[in-house]
């Protein structure tokens, strides 16, 4: 399975959201546009996803929205990735059939995830998935149980809008 994990875009402040919660911070207008240019260069330089898994924090699904659009696909909502817990993320991974998937979310448990697929046995944490960035992951979850993995690549936002096809 081709995994890609995208972080939200650029975010409000907490005290900027409608309500004061983490839970309803929505993308800023930089956030918002960032993102559209990154989901159009993932599109340049990755197979269209099957599936899209988003957190229902708003920012991420603003993000999964976005993305969506993109590939002409209309996201789902994971409670399941709006949780710090990359273990029950991985195991509701390993059942899907779908391949690609892209899921959108937050760290650091994108990064956690990464890491624990890719490098179990590393002792400290060495990823950090930026805003708006995407990394791509070659898994192999044999009877539902996942093997290390390989990261295909780990692209920051930069690198995602520069790929992006110009504007005319």
């Amino acid at each position: 399975m081709i995994l890609f994990l995208f972080r939200h875009g650029i975010a409000e402040e907490i005290y900027e959201a409608p309500d004061q919660t983490d839970a309803s911070r929505r993308l800023t207008p930089k956030g918002i546009q960032r993102t559209q240019c990154a989901a159009h260069g993932l599109a340049q330089i990755a197979p269209a996803p099957q599936l899209i898994l988003t957190s229902p924090l708003i920012r991420a699904k603003q993000t999964a929205d976005i993305l969506g659009q993109t590939f002409d696909i209309e996201p789902q909502i994971l409670d399941l990735l709006a949780q710090h817990d990359p273990q029950a993320i991985i195991k509701h991974l390993a059942i899907l059939d779908d391949d690609p998937i892209l899921i959108v979310g937050h760290e650091p448990t994108f990064s956690t995830i990464i890491e624990t697929l890719c490098a179990p046995n590393h002792a400290r944490p060495f990823i950090q998935l930026k805003k708006a960035a995407c990394a791509a992951l070659d898994l192999d979850f044999s009877n539902n149980i996942p093997r290390p993995g390989s990261l295909l690549f780990l692209a920051p936002p930069k690198l995602l809008r520069a790929a992006a096809p110009p504007i005319i």
